[in-house]
C-alpha cells in the first residue's frame, strides 16, 4: 500500500481582478485550482509512527509557512500572477493576504494528526462527544480546541510512562501535529456518514451554513 499526501491549490479571484497587457488593454484573470503531490510512503500500512518517521517534519515545516506567513501576489511584466510566501516587498503592485489552509483526510489519518490515532470510533475528531452519545444526531458537543487537546496528550504520555495502564481522557493519546491550523479547518470527510464524526448541527456550523 502507499500514503500519500497531496494538495490542491485554489485561487479564487475577483471580477475586478484585471490587469493590463503589453499593449496598455485590460486582460480579465480567471480564477484557478490544481493539484500537486506533496510526498509519498510505500508501507503495507500508514500509522502516526511512520509518518512522524519519514514526512510528518518536513511537512509540519511547510504548512506552518503556509499558515503563519503572508501570501504575496503581483502580476509580472509577462502579465502572470506571481505568488511568494514571507516578506513583502516595497512595491505597491504587491497584494498580501493571509492564505487560508484546510486539511482533508479519512478520520483514520484525522486520528494521528490529532492524537487520538485509533479513536475513530469510539469518539468525534472535532468534538467531546463519545461514539454512543453522537450517536444521537441531535446532539451537540462542545468543540476541542488544540491548547486544551495539547494538555490531555501531554498529561497522557507522562501518566502512561508511570502508569502502562492509563486510559486516554476523550481518547486524547498525544499532542496534535498542527496547533497553528484551526480546529474548524478540519474538514469533516462528506464521503462519511455524519454520525460517525460529528452531527448534522455541527457540519452545518462549521461549513458556515
Amino acid at each position: 500500500g502507499a500514503f500519500i499526501a497531496g494538495a490542491r491549490i485554489s485561487v479564487i479571484l475577483s471580477d475586478e481582478a484585471t490587469a493590463s497587457d503589453a499593449n496598455g488593454e485590460k486582460e480579465k484573470h480567471e480564477s484557478f485550482s490544481f493539484e500537486i503531490s506533496v510526498a509519498e510512503i510505500i508501507c503495507r500500512n500508514d500509522n502516526a509512527d511512520i509518518l512522524t518517521r519519514t514526512i510528518r517534519d518536513e511537512l509540519t515545516k511547510g504548512m506552518e509557512s503556509i499558515a503563519t506567513n503572508n501570501l504575496n501576489l503581483s502580476v509580472n511584466e509577462k502579465n502572470e500572477i506571481v505568488c511568494s510566501f514571507g516578506e513583502a516587498t516595497s512595491s505597491s503592485s504587491v497584494n498580501s493576504l493571509k492564505a487560508n489552509l484546510y486539511v482533508v483526510g479519512d478520520l483514520a489519518f484525522y486520528g494521528m494528526v490529532l492524537g487520538k490515532e485509533g479513536m475513530s470510533g469510539k469518539h468525534c475528531h472535532l468534538c467531546k462527544l463519545s461514539a454512543s452519545e453522537f450517536a444521537q444526531l441531535l446532539k451537540d458537543g462542545d468543540p476541542w480546541v488544540h491548547r486544551e487537546m495539547e494538555r490531555l496528550g501531554k498529561l497522557f504520555v507522562e501518566e502512561k510512562e508511570r502508569n502502562p495502564k492509563t486510559k486516554p481522557k476523550n481518547g486524547v493519546k498525544n499532542v496534535t501535529w498542527w496547533p497553528f491550523i484551526p480546529m474548524d479547518h478540519f474538514i469533516v470527510p462528506l464521503l462519511l456518514d455524519v454520525e460517525t464524526c460529528c452531527t448534522a448541527n455541527e457540519v452545518a456550523r462549521w461549513l458556515g451554513v
